[in-house]
């Protein structure tokens, strides 16, 4: 009989796949045991001999019960090399069911998910693009797709395409590209793409050439309001033709104030050295009135080198641009700022696109914030310093004293004692990209404009606005004067730590 019940279970369990395991197969032969008995009861009670039937018969009957019952459906099958479920628990795993024991109720919860269809917690993918599709439009520094595009006007078809359909264009900050070729009669509606905001700088009638030539800057509105996208100034000579843009985006580090792109393009390499001086005094320019803010200099080059000029200018691009060699460069005043990466060329053109994802950390993440020691000057304190100052008996350090030299020393060295006696201190912690003319001023009024938007007083706001504009002025003027002070003390180790 038990031979029967393992011959059955066996035919049984051929659908599952494969070797079943002893621990199974004995606990499946229980269950048909338990319902083999429960056949014999019924056939005794309605007077049914067993003898008289063939024991494949009584094994069929047990099979045919086992299955009106249900019995099989909810088995899960062990098996050390594969797993195994059955299409109801299939079902209730993808309309999110959980089918246990026979019972169906809602999977709220990961717990019911089985084991190995878990997904693991791995962490985060390093790299610099991996970051950078994590972060999209809120970039540390702008990323740039740069190139000589040799006529953009029978490109633009391709241009909307890859803004369309690839990430790389569609996520970029910036698009700089020279030899645009556009004239008066290409208005910005034919080089329009959507969501970037043109600004465009044409040849002109001072280059002393009829055609060719130009440079534009495609801005990301995601990135930058168009408001704040604005031509500082565009030069157009025989030499160079320079477009120089002045960019606020939502976001930027502390540590610059905003951004400037200038977007070059040397027509010829015979005029190198006479481009790279009329370039240089355009950056000198650029860096006296924005001394805080982050420079861009990218464009067609042709082999005008800017470290043979006197600005320090770092070098981004590594890859070739046009054959072996690269003659679309882009310098900026940070160091280790970007890593390029080659883009195929846009249409016929022979230069390579080049698109430089920025890599640079902010100085907050770099490096560690200070801890300092302030003592705080209030009235109360003051008080009781000068009631320290009423007792002493000066006489005592002027009759110690043998010279003046000595009598000044101590005297310095009680007063500076009874300060720190008296003054209370207070620890501040000063973060390495705080702005110098932030002071304890300034905050608190930043604080009580925060507050009244918070309210929703208009008027106030106004008010404070102009406060806060007054205030700032002040601070930063001070600070002008506190730095001048040390120069003209030849304090120079204070003018090191002021301008830390």
């Amino acid at each position: 009989m038990l031979f029967g019940l393992r011959v059955v279970s066996q035919l049984f369990l051929r659908d599952s796949g494969g070797a079943i395991p002893v621990a199974t197969q004995l606990a499946l032969l229980s269950v048909l045991f338990s319902r083999f008995c429960f056949v014999l009861c019924l056939f005794s009670r309605f007077g049914v001999s067993i003898m008289d039937m063939n024991l494949w018969t009584i094994c069929l009957l047990i099979l045919l019960v086992t299955n009106c019952f249900g019995f099989g459906e909810n088995i899960e099958v062990i098996s050390p090399t594969r797993i195994a479920y059955t299409p109801t628990q299939l079902l209730s795993l993808r309309h999110g069911q959980s089918v246990h024991a026979g019972n169906t109720r809602p999977n709220m919860d990961s717990t019911n998910i089985p084991k190995e269809l878990r997904r693991r917690k791995r962490g985060r993918a390093g790299g610099i693009k991996k970051r950078m599709r994590r972060q999209k439009h809120k970039p540390f520094l702008p990323s740039i797709i740069m190139g000589n595009v040799q006529s953009l006007n029978n490109k633009m078809d391709e241009l909307c395409s890859n803004i369309k359909y690839l990430s790389e264009f569609r996520n970029v900050s910036l698009l700089s590209f020279t030899e645009t070729w556009l004239t008066d009669c290409h208005g910005d509606a034919h080089a329009r793409v959507d969501g970037f905001h043109l600004l465009r700088g044409d040849r002109t009638i001072d280059s002393g050439k009829g055609k060719g030539g130009g440079v534009c800057v495609y801005v990301n509105e995601r990135w930058c309001h168009p408001n704040n996208a604005v031509i500082k100034s565009h030069k157009c000579s025989a030499n160079i033709e320079i477009l120089t843009v002045s960019l606020r985006p939502y976001y930027l580090p502390r540590e610059f104030s905003h951004v400037i792109v200038c977007a070059v393009y040397v027509p010829n390499r015979s005029l190198a050295k006479a481009a790279a001086l009329e370039l240089a005094d355009v950056i000198h320019d650029l860096e006296s009135k924005s001394p805080d803010s982050f420079v861009i200099i990218n464009g067609d080059f042709n082999h005008c080198n800017l470290k043979k000029t006197s600005t320090h200018y770092y070098q981004h691009v590594t890859c070739p641009t046009r054959g072996d060699a690269t003659l679309d460069p882009m310098y900026t005043n940070t160091k280790n700022a970007y890593r390029s990466f080659q883009l195929p060329p846009l249409g016929n053109a022979d230069h390579n696109l080049v698109h430089l994802v920025p890599k640079y950390r902010p100085v907050v993440q770099r490096q560690k914030p200070k801890t300092i020691s302030i003592q705080q000057w209030n009235f109360e304190a003051l008080d009781d310093l000068k009631s320290v100052f009423d007792t002493t008996d000066w006489n005592v350090f002027v009759d110690a004293a043998d010279n003046l030299d000595e009598l000044t020393e101590t005297v310095s060295d009680y007063i500076n004692f009874c300060v720190e006696l008296t003054i209370p201190v207070k620890k501040v912690k000063v973060y390495p990209n705080n702005k110098p003319w932030i002071t304890k001023r300034v905050k608190e009024v930043i604080n009580r404009k925060k507050g009244l938007f918070g309210k929703g007083d208009k008027e106030g706001l106004k008010r404070v606005q102009c406060e806060l504009k007054m205030v700032i002025r002040e601070e930063k003027s001070a600070y002008h004067q506190k730095i001048e002070k040390h120069f003209t003390e030849n304090n120079i180790r204070q003018v090191g730590k002021e301008c830390v």
